[in-house]
C-alpha cells in the first residue's frame, strides 16, 4: 500500500482551480494515465474498470465529471489518500 501526501494532491496545478487526486495517482509508480478526456487510471496493466475506488468505506463507481475533466473528491477535503497495487485485503475482495 502507498499513502500519498494530501499536500501532494494540493500541490499539483489544477484545471480551473480544481484539484484532481487522480491526476496526482498517475505519478505514482506503476500507474499509467487513461486517454485524454478520461480519469480512468490503469494500474499493473490492468483497466480502468478493475480499479476499486472507495470513499469512506462506500464504494464510488462513477468517479468523473464532465468526461473525466473534474474529479468528483474535493482535494481540499481529503485527510488520506492510499493506493493499493497488490495484496489486496479480503475485506476489499482480495
Amino acid at each position: 500500500m502507498i499513502t500519498l501526501p494530501v499536500q501532494q494532491v494540493r500541490d499539483i496545478p489544477a484545471l480551473l482551480g480544481e484539484k484532481d487526486v487522480f491526476k496526482a495517482l498517475q505519478l505514482m509508480p506503476g500507474v499509467q494515465k487513461g486517454s485524454e478526456g478520461s480519469s480512468g487510471l490503469y494500474v499493473r496493466g490492468g483497466g480502468p474498470d478493475q480499479n476499486l475506488i472507495i470513499l469512506d468505506d462506500a464504494p464510488v463507481y462513477n468517479a468523473s465529471h464532465l468526461f473525466g475533466f473534474f474529479s468528483i473528491f474535493n482535494g481540499d477535503a481529503l485527510k488520506s489518500v492510499e493506493l493499493t497495487k497488490g495484496g489486496f485485503p479480503a475485506r476489499y475482495g482480495g
